[in-house]
């Protein structure tokens, strides 16, 4: 029986503590880093910033170790970044960060974190199953109308040391115990944070299928774990697979956005859907079992959203689809998305209209109407 889990890891120091200098007036601050000691000695350092009212930077500085670094402000991302170009010492690294807005005060903030002894100074490049998967799931992107997913080395990393820590101890599931073949950290926020990963990632983990295509489908055609797929910015990538274990790794692009999958106009979509899914988005309704028509899948992306009062409805040939409907009011592991599962699968080569509606977080109303139609 295949077998998939998702996790949501939020990797984070919380906000930053700043010194300002001049008149008040106060930045909004996010996620920064590395603060810890970290297996990888060439760790994106970047500090999460910006102004409330959306001003632009006027002026931003990053230090490592009282030395100027090639610093850059991404804008989209609202993050100073920095990537060292070489390997860093082994001990002890103070970061020193100054940010001014137009029309602001200049902003400070410092922290520290500790390249190990034992630290890579690089990492693999992808291997065949990576660029595969990053290939099978760009198709799924554009066939949504999504911009592609970009390969990262340490997500990728993550990603396959987990698979093989599976594969080794014949294992599924999120969490590695200590002193067990293949060990690299007890939690994917454990994992991660050590190569020096700084925000949001999201974990999936299958096993069972003989193919990476037929584990980015086991993962994908479900519709908790399709959530983080539907992202509707830049989102970096990784995965891995040993055995037949294969484990997926998505950042977090903080772009808003709704999405909608099946995207609209999109050809080809499968007719059912027969998984094992944890958590089972079925367990809510009563009487209801597998195989379902293909679950259509919608959400609302970008920090603090929310979406609640949906209404949906399935169309076929103007005549109504029966569904089972997993949205806010009623599933507690969703609070800006919504499925609506078809309880029969559809029919082959057939053209569906959806229509949803909802209120957002402020009040305004969330709607879409599109088709998409079913495989031959």
């Amino acid at each position: 029986m295949l077998k998939r889990s998702f996790t949501l890891v939020l990797i984070l120091a919380g906000a930053s503590a700043f010194t300002q200098v001049g008149q008040a007036f106060k930045p909004i601050s996010g996620t920064y880093g590395p603060y810890q000691d970290l297996s990888f000695s060439r760790p994106k350092v970047r500090l999460e910033i910006w102004a409330p009212d959306g001003r632009e930077v006027a002026v931003s500085e990053m230090k490592i170790d009282d030395q100027v670094v090639v610093s850059n402000y991404n804008k989209d991302s609202k993050t100073l970044e920095y990537t060292p170009t070489s390997a860093l010492p082994s001990g002890e690294h103070v970061v020193q960060c100054r940010v001014g807005f137009k029309g602001t005060p200049v902003f400070k903030t410092s922290w520290k974190f500790r390249i190990l002894p034992s630290a890579l100074s690089d990492l693999p490049a992808p291997t065949k199953d990576q660029d595969e998967a990053l290939a099978l799931l760009n198709r799924y992107r554009k066939s949504m109308g999504l911009p592609e997913f970009v390969s990262d080395r340490v997500l990728n990393y993550a990603a396959a040391k987990h698979a093989s820590y599976c594969d080794l101890n014949n294992v599924l599931g999120h969490v590695q115990t200590p002193g067990k073949q293949g060990f690299t950290g007890q939690s994917s926020f454990d994992r991660l944070a050590s190569l020096g990963w700084i925000g949001k990632s999201f974990e999936g983990v299958t096993h069972g299928e003989d193919s990476m295509e037929e584990a980015v489908a086991s993962l994908f055609d479900s519709p908790y774990h399709r959530l983080p797929f539907l992202q509707p910015g830049i989102v970096a990538f990784g995965a891995g697979r040993a055995g037949n274990k294969t484990t997926v790794q998505l950042g977090d692009c903080n772009t808003e956005g709704l999405s909608v999958s099946p995207g609209v106009g999109q050809t080809d979509v499968p007719l059912d859907w027969d998984r094992v899914e944890t958590p089972d988005p079925l367990r809510l309704h009563k009487g209801a079992g597998l195989p379902t028509g293909y679950p259509i899948v919608v959400s609302l992306f970008g920090n603090g959203r929310k979406l609640t009062g949906f209404k949906g409805e399935i169309l076929l040939a103007g005549k109504p689809v029966p569904f089972f409907m997993n949205a806010p009011e009623n599933d507690s592991e969703l609070t800006a998305a919504a499925f609506l599962v078809p309880k029969k699968p559809l029919k082959a080569n057939t053209s569906y209209d959806v229509t949803i509606e909802a209120t957002d977080e402020k009040g305004a109303a969330v709607s879409k109407r599109w088709s998409f139609t079913t495989a031959k």
